[in-house]
């Protein structure tokens, strides 16, 4: 198993689950059609190298990672909405 291409498959596979799960609930199915074409090249590269097993053991562990992180952060963080709220103003 090739450690280097592992690690670097998890960290493109967990930044691109990260911003599927950090964007906004109306923007989701945009951001779901932009990861595409990475996705498409990801998987262009793991048939080319020979790497198949390494780019699923890849993403289960960037899937457990965001699971880990969306269950110990996320949760209690949700995304922002557009309104800025300044508190301490009496305008």
């Amino acid at each position: 198993m090739n450690l280097e291409t592992l690690t670097l498959l998890i960290v493109f596979f967990s930044i691109m689950i990260f911003i599927l799960q950090r964007s906004k609930r109306s923007a989701r199915r945009l951001m779901l059609f932009l990861m595409i074409a990475p996705t498409l090249l990801l998987r262009h590269y793991a048939m080319s190298r020979g790497v198949e097993t390494e780019a699923w053991i890849a993403l289960l562990i960037a899937i457990l990672l965001n699971f880990l992180f969306w269950a110990l952060i996320g949760r209690y963080n949700p995304v922002a909405s557009k309104e800025v709220r300044v508190f301490g103003l009496d305008d």
